[in-house]
């Protein structure tokens, strides 16, 4: 009894040497004896990630945890986690199985689906406004909401100056990009006008009375615009 106890012991390190020995991409389960599934690839899509891993020798099945919960993949080396959210986390793990014995999981693996839909920016207020020249003007913005990252309407960026005392058609655009670096833009028209008219003041009466052969200078009036000033 005592000699089974000290070979099992000298088997038990031999074995302990070995799996120092043994490079990374290759290790033996000291319980089972069987080779740790090493993943060799894991490739993330927008809806979808896939999982690979190289082969065992012997494999009768292997066992993959996805998010938690084992499922057999039969002999395939390949896994598709389809049906997934965009810019949402994934865990996974791999184990072999040579009949009724079970290995080691391997390393667990955390992998994130591709976020490549844009944020959806949108204007408060009207897309065209149209100013009266030399009236004030403040722009009532706009809101950004992603589909992962959720409200972003602090990260809207703009550009465009709008002068209200001089004429002309003004833009403003407004840029916003999530995490994931996808963009949007909307832009908002204003117009200024000169929609006012000028205000224009008779020299004199209004109304006035004259002889017969009396002499008569027209004293004339004055005009005033909003915008051109003395016309």
């Amino acid at each position: 009894m005592g000699r089974r106890k000290t070979i099992d012991r000298v088997l038990a390190l031999i074995l302990c040497v070995i799996l120092i020995l043994l490079p990374n991409t290759f290790k033996v389960s000291a319980l089972t004896g069987i080779e740790e599934v090493v993943i060799s690839n894991i490739e993330a899509f927008k809806d979808s990630i896939t999982v690979e891993w190289t082969p065992v020798d012997g494999v009768t099945a292997y066992e993959i945890e996805v998010d938690g919960v084992v499922i057999n993949n039969g002999i395939d080396t390949v896994y598709k986690h389809m049906g997934l959210e965009q810019g949402t986390s994934h865990s996974y793990r791999v184990r072999a199985k040579i009949e009724d014995t079970t290995g080691a999981w391997s390393d667990l693996l955390l992998e994130t689906t591709l976020d490549v839909t844009s944020p959806h920016i949108s204007l408060i207020g009207d897309e065209a406004i149209v100013l009266e020249v030399g009236t004030s003007y403040t722009d009532e913005g706009a809101i950004a909401i992603d589909n992962v990252d959720g409200d972003i309407t602090e990260s809207i960026t703009t550009t465009g100056i709008v002068d209200t005392e001089i004429l002309g058609e003004y833009k403003t655009v407004y840029l916003v990009s999530d995490s994931s670096d996808n963009e949007a833009t909307v832009t908002r028209a204003i117009y200024v006008e000169d929609t006012t008219k000028p205000i224009i003041t008779l020299t004199g009466n209004n109304n006035i009375e004259l002889n017969i052969g009396d002499t008569y200078t027209e004293a004339g009036a004055i005009a005033n615009d909003n915008y051109d000033g003395d016309i």
